[in-house]
């Protein structure tokens, strides 16, 4: 539990979340498991809203995104807890299509 907490502390988002998920692998009803799951949700939001601002702004990313979500979330170092990623790739498709089809960028002088 205090691994992940050190890696979710230096936004190793990866790190923390497969070392949260081991620590429920081991206990699932112990004493840190509801910090534990609080914590994997709070891990997976963020790495959600990195995905879809990261989506919004690369165009190959958000395509690769649609036909192998897995995949390219493992390629770009992105890892979801197993709730996480169910409900991800359950909503992914929706979220990803109303992400605009261009991305507008402004020059600022």
């Amino acid at each position: 539990f205090k691994k992940a907490m050190i890696c979710q502390a230096q936004q190793n988002y990866a790190l923390a979340t497969y070392e949260f998920s081991y620590v429920l692998h081991l206990e699932p009803n112990g004493i840190h498991a509801s910090a534990t799951y609080e914590a994997l949700s709070v891990l997976d939001q963020c790495q959600v809203n990195q995905i879809m601002l990261l989506a919004s702004e690369d165009k190959l990313f958000r395509i690769k995104l649609n036909h192998d979500p897995m995949g390219t979330l493992r390629e770009r170092g992105f890892y979801l807890s197993e709730h996480g990623l169910q409900t991800f790739l359950e909503v992914s498709s929706q979220m990803i299509q109303s992400l605009p089809e261009t991305c507008h960028y402004r020059a600022y002088n």
